[in-house]
């Protein structure tokens, strides 16, 4: 871009004196740069600049070499000028070589510029580059692998790396020219006057601009009050010559928006002058208006003020009034004294800096160091882009930056992952002088600005949104974001003492190819189809379909019908989408759109069961994704794509006949898309009536006689909500009757008959009419000043209440009374529980608004019951319609939320003996102090109140008495429920202390709340005592049945408590031992009364008595060994008993002979025996065991499971 100024060169010489660096010594460093030659010279054919390789050298003297050689080593700008200078100078001569290229971050660590200045935006780092070390200050572009680092990519080094030589690239040409951009509203710069800015009879201004705004007056530069000057008038050139702004000579030509131009005026006083466009002169300068004002003219701002109101102003009209902003770029401004015939500049403002709130004049030297001080204006490249060095924000890493000056541009970017489905950003501002004033109030005004662009670089006048936030932060999420690239341009409106800036994303597995998908075509239903989901598994089971689009289409549905189960649907296009990564804040249920004239890329339909639809409407070309998801099983289920295409009579040319009674559809629409029907009504029709039934969306009808009706002109219109309108009226004019039906918004399904009806008189009585939901009563007519009353009966509470009048002539009004109920606007059952709130329930009246007969009333949170509604004849009214609509009872009655299963519920002492243990670290079995302070107990709870023995250790059991004491068990409880639970449940939970569900439900509605449990906590009594495990009173330290309620001691030693046993004083094995024996007895007696043989029965009895004697007393011997000290008498010792029956002969009967025996016999025996014998008999006790103890007072207890087993020790 020419800028018409002789003063390039000097701008260069600065601009490399100001971005080269050099730390060698000027001797070393031209040895070293002796050594560099050009090896290879080659111009880029895409941008036409030529470019040189140089020999090996550090990159300090590749810039240096650069420069000498009319350029800077080269900036990378884009993919393709990357991979011409790989291919061109990395494998010269079939050599291998490293190229340097002009990227650094010597000047500041991690921000990143290249050697011309222009700002570092493309980028192409090798793996896990740049390393970023001390030393590492220097980019190249790697020529072979370097270990993962990849050919062609960047890598970071240290200014002369020793390990392999690295060859400089110069690009030839000047370095990065930067611009100002004004906003027309304030922006402008202010230079200090100095003599060297004293016209006198010459003057010639120049400036290279881009005006994004060319209405009224807009100054590029003013000298003073008042003074000499060149601005816009409406696009013309103007050179301000005095005072009036009216007498300003302008040019003959305009300039256009958005296009650069260098513009000029030349001046010598008193001669005349001219303008110039583009060096071509567009218009003269008389000699009259050939004045150059000084700018002192003494305005009064200037006076009141006592400024000397001389400086030199850009992009403002000057010192008298701060108005007239230029808005647009300036690229340079130069003004120039004829000096010996020769135009001379005395000052040239090329805003060679790029950065900074301030900038120099480029004719400043050792003498004049001329300043203008930037208000507002924003430095940027002559593209209009920001001028700002981009840093790359690291995945869910912040970055903090001290300093931000004010005015200060920062440019970063996120390069987003594929499938990213969610990323958020955060970003913080502080300074402790713009805070100093601050209420800690809700503060909106943040310290800087924070503009976003989607792939591409944003700026503060051309971005794609501006973030905002509140108490100097700012944060934002997407969902599913479609840029690559997320740019962030923050532009600090204050001195800012710290800034914080951070990204994170997440990004989603790699949805499938088409060739994975399943492919739907128009009305070709896929049967048999299954998800087969993991109920185990949060994550739903998906089947992938896809629509290949080749016409436009005026709808594109999907459904899903039959089997079980229950399937979603998700419609999207650009790719598919994967339920378990999407974020959304609702649901798409059927359709929705977020802006009624845009559709949302991504539909969603969640219906209970399988029977879903998703539509999608003015479908172009192209690839839909569909998929079919669930989080249970869904078996046997059909899905269908139908296509809708554009219908035939888009155009009143192609208007469609309908025939009386005959329902023509279904049909689809969206907004934009009119279709156009006619009716023929013969003579003597009575009425015409023209219907819409059936399908869902927002429809509407127009009709008109003899001539197409439009959205805003036709004889009769419909007005009802959704797609069910009807247009009705008597007596149509025979003829032709044209129908118009369009959209604000979409329809699918819907049907249209037009139809010839009986006249239809409306007649009332006075009496209220009910109006049911959603049905349409029409034909209301009344007289200015009648009333109509209507009514409607909600049977619950609902989300709104709308009544509607549509059609018609006339005007009237209508209002409404009855209950509304807030009482769920903070969720369900709150304000009911709770004691401090009342149910808030209102009687209030409503009023519609509207005009003429389109007339809507709107009642938010209707309460359950009856509405009087009143229509009001404003004036004379006919053939209207009125319709009432209400969401019946769409939102869930209150009630309990979804019960864990009893097993789920933990008991207060769950987990205790794990934490004891853990907390136990010396493992005795008790916490000492140090120990209970290790284990972080909260803070409200203290030793002592835990230590219930007072004895300076906890054991278990006082952990477990404090933690399920009636409070806390309570309170445990009420965590893990939901906010109601069924009575009925409840009873099923077990408790440790002794609670009354019954007492818990204090409103007798079967459920418990937890307002009611919060109620009964604090009156609530502990009854379990950890201490006494059977709750009977007794310590279990005391109690010989910890266990059981119903005993305590056991008296005899028998295993048997006392209060079972039917003799405590006595062991039961005593007991049952002697009543063995008797039984004994009894049974020999019964032998030898039936037996027969010698001697009398007299003798044989006693004989027999003898025995049983002997075997009694060695048996009560046996049970008492240790206790009887007295010796037993000797047993009598019997004969065998032989006699002859003289009539029948008896069997041989056993003989009975004990032996010599005595207690020590009975001891030793006793001793022998491992176990009692399996037929003695012991007692049950509380857990169904039989038990005995063995030998009697031995300590010995045994116990058995079958009353026939084998004894078993304890």
């Amino acid at each position: 871009m020419s800028k018409g100024s002789p003063m390039v060169a000097t701008t260069l010489i600065l601009m490399m004196l100001a971005s080269t660096c050099l730390v060698a010594s000027s001797q070393a460093q031209s040895s070293s740069l002796d050594e560099i030659e050009v090896l290879h010279t080659a111009v880029n054919p895409d941008n036409n600049k030529t470019y040189h390789l140089l020999s090996a050298s550090s990159w300090e003297d590749a810039a240096f070499t650069a420069r000498s050689l009319n350029g800077y080593l080269t900036t990378i700008d884009d993919v393709e000028e990357n991979n011409w200078v790989f291919d061109t100078f990395a494998s010269f001569e079939n050599q291998s070589r490293h190229l340097w290229i002009g990227l650094s971050d010597v000047q500041d660590e991690g921000i990143y510029r290249w050697h011309d200045g222009t700002p570092f935006l493309y980028r192409n780092w090798g793996v896990e580059q740049p390393t970023g070390g001390d030393d590492s200050d220097y980019v190249h572009i790697a020529s072979t692998n370097m270990g993962n680092i990849m050919p062609q990519t960047w890598n970071d080094l240290e200014n002369n790396p020793e390990y392999f030589p690295v060859y400089g690239v110069v690009e030839v040409g000047p370095g990065a020219d930067f611009s100002l951009r004004f906003d027309g509203l304030g922006d402008h710069i202010i230079i200090d006057h100095d003599d060297g800015l004293l016209a006198s009879e010459s003057l010639r201004i120049e400036a290279t601009i881009k005006a994004s705004s060319t209405d009224g007056i807009r100054f590029i530069t003013m000298k003073g009050d008042y003074g000499w000057g060149m601005y816009l008038s409406s696009g013309a050139i103007g050179y301000a010559s005095e005072y009036s702004l009216s007498k300003h000579p302008t040019s003959n030509v305009s300039i256009d928006e958005d296009t650069w131009y260098t513009v000029g005026v030349e001046i010598l006083e008193g001669v005349g002058g001219f303008f110039t466009i583009d060096g071509v002169p567009s218009g003269n300068i008389s000699a009259e208006d050939a004045k150059i004002p000084l700018g002192d003219f003494g305005s009064n701002d200037c006076y009141a003020s006592g400024d000397s109101c001389d400086e030199l102003f850009i992009a403002r009209m000057g010192a008298g009034c701060d108005c007239y902003h230029f808005e647009g770029i300036i690229d340079d401004v130069t003004v120039s004294f004829r000096q010996n015939g020769i135009w001379e500049p005395v000052s040239h403002w090329t805003f060679w800096e790029g950065e900074g709130a301030d900038t120099g004049d480029a004719l400043n030297d050792e003498f004049d160091e001329r300043v203008g001080e930037i208000h507002g204006a924003d430095w940027v490249m002559p593209d209009g882009s920001i001028v700002a060095q981009a840093v790359e924000l690291e995945n869910d890493e912040y970055m903090l930056i001290e300093d931000v000056q004010q005015s200060d541009t920062m440019l970063f970017y996120a390069e987003l992952d594929e499938y990213t489905f969610m990323a958020d950003f955060y970003a913080w501002g502080w300074s402790e002088e713009y805070y100093e004033d601050w209420d800690y109030g809700y503060e909106e005004d943040l310290g800087f600005d924070v503009y976003v662009g989607y792939d591409r670089i944003p700026a503060p006048w051309d971005y794609d949104e501006q973030l905002t936030g509140y108490y100097g932060s700012v944060w934002n999420s997407w969902s599913w974001p479609s840029a690559e690239i997320l740019w962030f341009s923050v532009v600090a409106k204050v001195d800012l003492d710290e800034f914080e800036i951070q990204a994170s994303w997440e990004a989603a597995e790699e949805p499938p190819s088409l060739d994975e998908m399943t492919e739907l075509y128009n009305g070709v239903a896929i049967t048999s189809q299954s998800l087969d989901a993991d109920r185990d598994n949060y994550n739903a089971e998906l089947n992938y379909y896809y629509v290949n689009v080749t016409d436009s289409l005026t709808e594109l549905k999907v459904e899903t019908y039959g089997g079980k189960g229950n399937v979603d649907l998700i419609m999207s296009a650009g790719g598919p989408v994967d339920p378990n990564y999407y974020y959304y804040g609702e649901i798409f249920e059927d359709f929705m759109f977020e802006d009624p004239e845009v559709q949302s890329s991504v539909v969603w339909s969640t219906q209970n069961g399988n029977a879903e639809e998703v539509n999608m409407f003015d479908v172009e070309p192209g690839i839909y994704y569909i998929t079919a998801f669930s989080y249970r099983k869904v078996t046997d289920f059909t899905i269908v794509a139908e296509f809708t295409y554009a219908p035939a009579n888009a155009d009143p040319s192609t208007a469609i006949e309908l025939q009386p009674g005959i329902a023509y559809g279904p049909m689809s629409g969206y907004n934009g898309l009119d279709q156009y029907f006619f009716i023929e009504v013969p003579t003597g029709t009575e009425r015409l009536e023209i219907d819409l039934d059936g399908g869902f969306g927002e429809a509407t009808l127009h009709t008109r006689f003899e001539t197409t009706p439009t959205a805003s002109e036709a004889d009769y219109h419909s007005g009802a909500p959704g797609a069910g309108d009807r247009i009705g009226f008597n007596n149509p004019t025979p003829g032709t009757w044209y129908i118009l039906l369009d959209s604000e918004s979409v329809f699918s399904g819907v049907s249209i008959t037009a139809s010839f009806e009986d006249l239809y008189v409306w007649e009332y009585d006075g009496t209220p009419i009910e109006l049911f939901n959603d049905e349409d009563i029409d034909g209301l007519s009344a007289p200015a000043g009648e009333r109509l009353f209507f009514y409607v009966n909600l049977e619950s509470r609902s989300d709104e209440l709308t009544i509607e009048t549509y059609g018609g002539e006339g005007s009237l009004s209508i209002t409404a009374d009855g209950e509304v109920d807030y009482g769920d606007f903070f969720g369900f059952e709150e304000f009911d529980e709770k004691e401090f709130f009342e149910e808030d329930f209102f009687d209030d009246e409503f009023d519609s608004y509207g005009e003429g007969t389109e007339q809507s009333l709107y009642i938010f949170s209707p309460a359950a019951g009856r509405f009087d509604i009143i229509l009001i004849a404003e004036e004379d009214f006919s053939d209207v319609s009125i319709v009432a609509s209400w969401t019946e009872n769409s939102r869930p009655e209150p009630g309990p939320e979804p019960e864990p299963e009893p097993q789920d519920i933990l008991s207060c002492d769950d987990g205790l003996d794990e934490f004891f243990g853990g907390a136990d670290i010396n493992g005795d079995g008790l916490l000492n102090g140090d120990e209970f302070r290790r284990s972080d107990p909260p803070e409200e709870i203290t030793f002592d109140q835990i230590d219930s023995t007072e004895d300076g250790f906890i054991e278990y059991t006082e952990v477990v008495a404090h933690v399920c004491n009636c409070e806390n068990e309570l309170t445990f409880l009420m965590d893990q429920l939901p906010e109601t639970t069924s009575v009925e449940f409840f009873s099923t939970l077990e408790f440790k202390n002794d609670i009354d569900v019954k007492l818990l439900d204090l409103n007798k509605d079967s459920f418990i709340s937890e307002f009611e449990i919060e109620k009964a906590i604090p009156t609530c009594i502990t009854t379990y005592n950890p201490f006494d495990s059977d709750g009977d009173g007794v310590p279990d330290k005391d109690d010989q049945f910890p266990n059981n309620p119903d005993e305590q001691v056991d008296g005899d030693g028998d295993g048997i408590g006392d209060n079972a046993d039917f003799a405590p004083s006595v062991a039961n094995d005593v007991i049952y031992g002697a009543g063995g024996a008797v039984l004994i007895v009894l049974i020999g007696l019964l032998v030898l009364f039936l037996r027969g043989g010698g001697g009398s029965a007299n003798q044989r009895m006693e004989e027999e008595w003898n025995k049983a004697d002997a075997f009694s007393e060695q048996m009560l011997g046996m049970n008492d060994q240790f206790t009887t000290t007295t010796e037993l008498p000797d047993a009598p010792q019997l004969d065998s008993i032989t006699t002859e029956s003289t009539v029948n002969e008896s069997p041989a009967q056993p003989v009975y002979d004990f032996g010599q025996a005595n207690i020590e016999q009975a001891v030793t025996a006793q001793a022998e025996f491992d176990a009692p014998s399996s037929s003695l008999m012991g007692m049950m006790d509380g857990a169904g065991k039989e038990r005995i103890e063995y030998p009697p007072k031995s300590g010995n207890l045994w116990h058995r499971d079958e009353p026939d087993s084998a004894w078993i020790k304890d």
